[in-house]
């Protein structure tokens, strides 16, 4: 069956809002000299701002926003969807013996109830939740009516990862610490698992968010644990990426094997 072709200017204007509302926060919080954190958290949720946007006022779908959010309520997936998205906190603790193998040491572990609990909170207010319907079940889906799955995913992943840089231009703060190759590169191959999630649970993206918040959460854990951000960042992102390959191999070939089985229907 040919792929219909995409649309791509709501998909280009909704990238825009996400990343102008990002960018208007930050500065504001700059120029403001106000608390960037809360800030942070409305910013997460300029995905879904953006999607909502597109979807009502500019191509104003019927049932669109309806449909956006449908997706992320549809639990009812085969339960090895939710056993795979359990791959974020193994893949995150598996880079405590590996930093440890190669020498490193951990810090004082900071880990305790209210750590843990404000960590769980943040990360469900924000991007686990704020970004996923904008980013896979718009932006990810309507890629895929022209694209692969693949293909889909790693562009997600370029938009998604870039959504982040004004928070390394923030002066003194604790993301420019970080390198951003290794942030981009965790996000670039988490979207391809993203995107391997997404379809394989029907196209709910409540997978979405349940992965992200594993992601985020247990690195958070790591960190609290003792381990520097920095290794951290990078042993994740190349564990990320290995995680990435096996699952791209997997949709190739899975969309290989359905693209004969397709014609042969049609004929």
């Amino acid at each position: 069956m040919p792929r219909s072709s995409i649309r791509p200017w709501p998909l280009v204007l909704f990238v825009l809002i996400s990343y102008g509302i990002v960018w208007i926060l930050v500065e504001s919080a700059l120029v403001l000299h106000a608390p960037l954190l809360p800030l942070l958290v409305v910013g997460s949720w300029a995905p879904n701002i953006a999607a909502v946007f597109v979807l009502g006022v500019v191509l104003r779908e019927k049932g669109g926003i309806r449909a956006l959010f449908g997706r992320w309520l549809r639990w009812g997936f085969p339960a090895r969807w939710y056993l795979a998205a359990l791959t974020a906190p193994a893949l995150a603790f598996l880079s405590i013996p590996l930093f440890l193998l190669f020498g490193g040491s951990l810090a004082a572990s900071t880990l305790g109830l209210g750590s843990v609990l404000m960590l769980v909170v943040v990360e469900i207010v924000t991007g686990a939740t704020g970004e996923e319907p904008g980013w896979r079940g718009f932006l990810q889906l309507r890629l895929q009516e022209g694209l692969t799955p693949l293909v889909s995913g790693i562009i997600v992943g370029v938009v998604w990862a870039f959504f982040h840089l004004p928070l390394w231009l923030v002066p003194g703060g604790s993301w420019a610490t970080l390198p951003f190759w290794a942030f981009g590169l965790s996000c670039l191959s988490a979207s391809v698992v993203f995107a391997w999630l997404v379809n394989g649970a029907g196209g709910s993206t409540v997978i979405a968010s349940i992965f992200h918040f594993f992601m985020n959460v247990s690195a958070g854990l790591v960190g609290l644990i003792g381990m520097p951000i920095v290794p951290l960042y990078k042993i994740y992102a190349i564990l990320l990426t290995i995680l990435a390959v096996v699952v791209g191999l997997l949709m190739e070939a899975a969309r290989r094997k359905a693209v004969p089985s397709s014609a042969a229907s049609s004929r």
